[in-house]
């Protein structure tokens, strides 16, 4: 005879087991039934189900919103470089963050000082964006691989360069420099 804690353990299996069929078979029928499942929803939304649902608990989908962009975002947080490229492989525009995901989506959706619109991005003839991670280096020290880059590279967008700071010593801005000059890119396709 099992003991307590091993019939537990086996009820949960059992139940993991079969949920993920049940799961399966259920994916299964909706696909097979797509103007069934199409009568359901339309019925629902009639039925205000979506916008109840919505009202009882706007709060609790806020927060579990504001909550998955903070982490999805975290994933994403590394000093990185990097270049938009044009058709030509020219490089525009040279820019450092440290999230290279939420600037992305900034310059992708027009909503950074570039104004990247879909017919800026034309009229320029973007191809795309390039990056390259820096792995031990500060704000201060990344900003100066982005001057150092910009100064490189004479990418036409960029109008001013970062802040300099004096914090950086003689010694390390060599260092700095002979890392620009390895620094291998990597196309942006996320």
């Amino acid at each position: 005879m099992k003991t307590v804690e091993e019939q537990k353990e086996y009820r949960h299996n059992y139940y993991i087991e079969h949920k993920k069929i049940e799961q399966a078979q259920q994916k299964a029928w909706q696909a097979n039934n797509p103007e069934k499942i199409r009568q359901i929803r339309e019925q629902l939304k009639e039925d205000g189900y979506y916008k109840n649902y919505y009202d009882a608990n706007k709060e609790d989908i806020m927060a579990y919103n504001s909550n998955y962009k903070k982490n999805y975002y975290k994933q994403f947080e590394r000093n990185v470089v990097y270049l938009l490229i044009n058709k030509s492989l020219e490089v525009l525009y040279t820019g450092s963050s440290f999230n290279i995901k939420q600037r992305m989506d900034k310059h992708l959706g027009g909503w950074s000082h570039l104004e990247l619109t879909k017919e800026k991005w034309s009229d320029l003839e973007c191809s795309h964006f390039e990056y390259c991670y820096l792995d031990n280096v500060d704000k201060n020290e990344r900003l100066y691989v982005e001057s150092l880059l910009i100064n490189k590279l004479d990418a036409v967008l960029n109008s001013y360069e970062p802040i300099k700071n004096d914090r950086i010593t003689e010694e390390r801005k060599v260092e700095l420099e002979e890392y620009a000059d390895t620094l291998i890119f990597k196309v942006w396709n996320k």
